[in-house]
């Protein structure tokens, strides 16, 4: 997992909420010291501290050019509102996406 403490206000980072965007704050002693605008994220580039995975990056992870990557990716955020899928991993939920694309 990426750390993100030697962030600076001013660093330039890709996250989940505004893309392309630079750090406006860096606030010590807090569990969220990462300021974008009006967002916080941990150490760690999470937005919530529970979260599983980050939503702040060094680089933009969308910017790959595998189709299959970006469809997976746009498929499984549209799950999100649809309860039955909420508790299945990501090796589960990439089979469904598989068996649904004829993959």
């Amino acid at each position: 997992m990426t750390n993100f403490e030697d962030l600076k206000k001013g660093d330039k980072i890709w996250t989940l909420q505004n893309g392309w965007t630079e750090v406006t704050d860096i606030v010590t002693n807090s569990y969220y010291p990462i300021i974008v605008h009006s967002n916080c994220y941990t150490i760690d580039g999470k937005y919530g501290i529970r979260d599983k995975y980050p939503s702040i990056y060094f680089h933009d992870p969308l910017e790959s050019k595998d189709d299959f990557a970006i469809g997976f990716a746009e498929w499984r955020s549209s799950l999100y509102v649809a309860t039955d899928y909420k508790n299945l991993s990501t090796k589960e939920l990439l089979e469904i996406y598989k068996k649904e694309k004829g993959l």
